[in-house]
C-alpha cells in the first residue's frame, strides 16, 4: 500500500524556518545550530514508509555522490514524523543504509510536531484494519544556506540533477 503524499506545505507563508530541537541516531540532543556552516538538505519522513521515504533518501544519496567533493558542505537530514516507532537507534540505522553522511533525527511527540510545523510540513497517523498504521505526509526536500536560512523546496519527483544544480548555484554564491 503506498503513502499519500500531502501536496505543499502547510505553513501559511510557506518559506520553512530551519529550528528544530531533536535527538541524532547516537543519541545526542542537536540543534539546527549543530549544523551551521553547512548547507542542509531536510526531509521528513519515517523508517516503515513503504515507497516516498526510501526514494527520497535515495535521491538525496545521489545527489551527494553527483557533487562529489562539494558534498562535504552538505548536511542531509531526515527527520521522523513517527516518533512512536523511530527511536533514534532505528533511525540512525535505516539512514545509514542509503548513505552515511545522512543524519537521521528524532524526538518527542512535541519536539516533532514543533519541528514539522516550523518547516512547514505535515502529517497525520492512518490506521490500517490489520492495528499497523501508515504516515501520510508531505515529499519535499528543503535546501537551507550555511545560516540556516530557507533557500528552496524541491518536489518528491524532482530529479537529481535539478537538485544537484540547484545546490551548486547556490553555493556558489557564498550563501
Amino acid at each position: 500500500m503506498m503513502a499519500m503524499v500531502l501536496a505543499g506545505k502547510a505553513s501559511a507563508d510557506d518559506n520553512p524556518e530551519a529550528k528544530f530541537s531533536l535527538v541524532d541516531g547516537a543519541g545526542n540532543q542537536v540543534t539546527e545550530a549543530s549544523y551551521r556552516g553547512d548547507f542542509m538538505l531536510v526531509a521528513f519522513g519515517y523508517t516503515f514508509c513503504p515507497d516516498v521515504c526510501p526514494t527520497t533518501l535515495q535521491t538525496i544519496s545521489l545527489v551527494l555522490d553527483e557533487l562529489g567533493g562539494a558534498a562535504k558542505d552538505v548536511q542531509p537530514i531526515f527527520i521522523s514524523i513517527d516518533p512512536e516507532r523511530d527511536t533514534p537507534a532505528i533511525m540512525g540505522k535505516y539512514v545509514a543504509h542509503f548513505h552515511e553522511r545522512i543524519v537521521g533525527l528524532t524526538g518527542t511527540a512535541g519536539n516533532v510536531a514543533a519541528t514539522a510545523e516550523a518547516f512547514g510540513a505535515s502529517y497525520k497517523k492512518v490506521p490500517r484494519p490489520d492495528g499497523n498504521y501508515l504516515m501520510d505526509h508531505s515529499a519535499y526536500i528543503d535546501l537551507f544556506d550555511r545560516q540556516g536560512g530557507y533557500v528552496y523546496s524541491f518536489a518528491y519527483d524532482d530529479p537529481v540533477e535539478k537538485i544537484v544544480a540547484i545546490t551548486r548555484k547556490y553555493m556558489a554564491a557564498g550563501s
